[in-house]
C-alpha cells in the first residue's frame, strides 16, 4: 500500500507556527505541527480570503483544514501558504451578539444534559447564560456556528443516537461545543432551547450573521416573547418566474412528478468555507453531455430524475436530450434514444419508467430553464430549500418556462461508453485514517462485497457489506472536514459515503476517499447491485 501513502509537507508560516501538510490526491489536510496554538481556523480563514487558483474548497476547523485541489496543482505551491500574514486573530475585529433563547420546560433531551452534568436544569441554564461564548468555526450544515468557552460543568457527550428531526433555531450542547440549528436536521447534539434570531441569510455573502472569532452572550426569554420575535423568513428568490407565458418562453408542467426530481446544474462549489454543500448533478458528465449536444452553457439546469422519472407535458415545441439511466423514455409511446438531440412538439408528452440501467437520467433542454437560483446556482439542495423551483422536488402539475434561444439546436448524437452501466469495481484512495482499521477490517475493505442501501440520499450513500472494525477504540475528539466522496465509517462499522448535498464536517473516521469519477459510478449504481473497492495510487487520484 506504499502507493496510496500521502505525500507529507512541512509549512512554516509568518508567525512562525508550523503546519504539516498531507497530499491524498483530491484534496491536502493542514494540521498544525504543534497542536498548541489554537489558530487554525482563523489559517483556513486566511487561506480562504486568498483565493488561490489550485484551490477549489476551503473547510477550516479548530484541528484540521481541508484544501480541494485541482487539476492545475502542484506540489510547489503550497509554499505560497507560507506567505499568508496568518498572524493571530485580531480580537478588536471580532463582533458581540447576542441572541435570545426560550428553554421550552419539555425539551426531550434535559434528561440526558442534568444526568451527565449532575446539575438542575435552572442551575445548568444559569451557569450557561454567564457564559462568553467564540465563534470557533462554521461547518456541519449551512447556518451552523461551533461555538467555545463552555466550561466542563457543562459539557455533555454526542449522543449515540441522533434524533431523526429538530427545530430550526435550536440551541445545542455536543460535547465541549454548543451550536445553533438553522435548517431543520438530525441532531446529534442535546437540543435544550431555540434561538428567536435567524443566523442565516440566503441573500448575502458571507450568508452568516456571525463569523470565526465573534463573542456570543444569550439572553434569556420566555415563550411569549419567543413566539413575537420568531419570525422565519420567506425570502424571495433571486431570480424570479415570468408568470406570463409569451413566444419568447417555452413551458411545459409534470403530470406525474417521479421519484425526485429536481433541477441541478454544475452545483455552487467554493462555499463548503462556510459549511454550504456543491449540490448539483450527481451524475456530472451526464449532465454535461446533455448540454453539450444542445449547444447549451456547460453550467446550465438540467431536470435530474432518481429512480422513477416523471411524465412531462410539453406546452411548445422544444428540443430536449436525455442522457443518464435507461429510463426507457418515449413520446406519445413511441420509444426514443439517450444521448442525441430529439425535437419535441407543442402537447406532446414525455415518458419513462423504472431505471433499468443506473438510477439517475437527466432531461436538458434546448435554451435557459427559467428557474430560482441561490448563490448564484439553481442546483436544488432541498435541506435548506436552496435553487430551482424554491429548493424542491416537483409535484404533479408544476409549471416550468425556459427562455427560447435565438437559434435551433444541430441534430446531433453521440456514442457514449456509459458511465451508468453496473460498476463491479469502484476506485478509492485511503482516507486520513485508514491506519485505524484493524487488519482484518483493511483487507475486507477491498475484498468484501458491498451495495448501496436503501437508506440512502443525497447527503450520502449507506452502503452495505462486511462491518468494519478499528484496532482501538480512538475516537475523532473533534469535528473534521467532510468532502463529496470521503467515506465515513460508523461506530457499528458501516460505511457512509458523502455525496453532493453532504455536510462539510463531521465526527467519524474517514477511513477512504471516492475520486470524483468513482462518486459518479456509485451515484449509478443500482439498490442492492454488489460491487467492490479498488485500491487506486494517489499519483492517479
Amino acid at each position: 500500500m506504499n502507493s496510496s501513502r500521502p505525500e507529507i509537507t512541512e509549512l512554516t508560516l509568518s508567525d512562525g507556527s508550523s503546519l504539516q501538510a498531507k497530499n491524498f490526491g483530491s484534496f491536502i489536510l493542514l494540521r498544525d505541527s504543534a497542536e498548541s496554538n489554537g489558530q487554525l481556523a482563523g489559517i483556513g480563514n486566511a487561506i480562504f480570503d486568498r483565493q488561490f487558483d489550485f484551490i477549489d474548497e476551503v473547510i477550516a476547523t479548530e484541528v484540521e483544514i481541508c484544501l480541494a485541489i485541482n487539476e492545475s496543482f502542484e506540489s510547489g505551491m503550497l509554499r505560497e501558504i507560507e506567505q499568508l500574514n496568518v498572524g493571530r486573530m485580531n480580537d478588536s475585529a471580532s463582533k458581540q451578539h447576542t441572541l435570545s433563547i426560550w428553554f421550552p420546560e419539555e425539551a426531550d433531551d434535559w434528561k440526558h444534559v442534568t444526568q451527565h452534568s449532575g446539575l438542575a436544569e435552572e442551575t445548568y441554564i444559569d451557569q450557561l447564560l454567564d457564559c462568553e461564548l467564540t465563534v470557533a468555526m462554521i461547518g456541519f450544515l449551512p447556518g451552523f456556528a461551533y461555538l467555545k468557552g463552555l466550561p466542563d460543568s457543562l459539557h455533555v457527550p454526542r449522543k449515540e443516537r441522533p434524533s431523526t428531526r429538530n427545530s430550526v433555531g435550536s440551541f445545542a450542547i455536543g460535547g465541549k461545543y454548543a451550536g445553533v440549528y438553522a435548517l431543520p436536521s438530525a441532531a446529534g447534539w442535546h437540543c435544550i432551547g431555540r434561538i428567536a434570531e435567524s443566523l442565516l441569510n440566503t441573500q448575502q455573502l458571507p450568508p452568516l450573521t456571525v463569523a470565526q472569532g465573534d463573542r456570543i452572550k444569550l439572553k434569556r426569554i420566555d415563550e411569549k416573547t419567543f413566539r413575537q420575535m420568531w419570525k422565519p423568513k420567506r425570502e424571495s428568490p433571486c431570480r424570479k418566474r415570468f408568470p406570463v407565458f409569451d413566444d419568447g418562453r417555452g413551458s411545459l408542467f409534470f403530470e406525474t412528478p417521479g421519484m425526485l426530481t429536481l433541477i441541478q446544474d454544475a452545483g455552487r462549489p467554493g462555499l463548503a468555507f462556510y459549511a454550504i454543500p456543491p449540490a448539483g448533478a450527481m451524475d456530472v458528465r451526464s449532465a454535461e453531455v446533455a448540454n453539450a449536444l444542445l449547444r447549451n452553457l456547460p453550467r446550465a439546469p438540467v431536470i435530474e430524475c432518481h429512480f422513477v422519472p416523471p411524465s412531462i407535458r410539453f406546452e411548445s415545441d422544444a428540443t430536449i436530450c436525455l442522457t443518464g439511466a435507461d429510463m426507457g423514455w418515449s413520446i406519445d409511446g413511441s420509444r426514443v434514444k439517450r444521448n442525441r438531440t430529439i425535437d419535441i412538439s407543442k402537447g406532446s408528452t414525455l415518458h419513462g419508467s423504472a431505471a433499468t440501467e443506473g438510477c439517475r437520467g437527466y432531461i436538458a433542454i434546448h435554451g435557459e430553464i427559467d428557474t430560482e437560483q441561490t448563490f448564484d446556482s439553481a442546483a436544488c439542495y432541498t435541506p435548506a430549500h436552496f435553487g430551482g423551483n424554491l429548493g424542491k422536488p416537483f409535484a404533479a402539475r408544476d409549471e416550468l418556462q425556459w427562455i427560447k434561444p435565438e437559434t435551433p439546436a444541430y441534430p446531433l448524437q453521440i456514442n457514449l461508453s456509459s458511465s451508468v452501466s453496473a460498476s463491479e469495481h469502484l476506485q478509492l484512495v485511503c482516507g486520513p485514517e485508514f491506519d485505524w482499521l484493524d487488519n482484518q477490517s483493511k483487507e475486507l475493505l477491498f475484498s468484501g462485497s458491498f451495495s448501496v442501501s436503501s437508506q440512502s440520499n443525497r447527503m450520502g450513500a449507506r452502503l452495505n457489506g462486511p462491518l468494519l472494525k478499528k484496532a482501538t477504540n480512538r475516537l475523532l475528539s473533534d469535528s473534521v472536514p467532510l468532502l463529496p466522496g470521503m467515506i465515513q465509517l460508523t461506530p457499528e462499522g458501516q460505511c457512509i459515503v458523502v455525496l453532493q448535498d453532504g455536510q462539510t464536517t463531521g465526527g467519524y473516521p474517514r477511513i477512504a476517499y471516492l475520486p470524483s469519477i468513482s462518486v459518479q459510478r456509485l451515484n449509478q449504481t443500482r439498490l442492492g447491485h454488489p460491487f467492490q473497492f479498488e485500491l487506486q495510487s494517489l499519483s492517479k487520484a
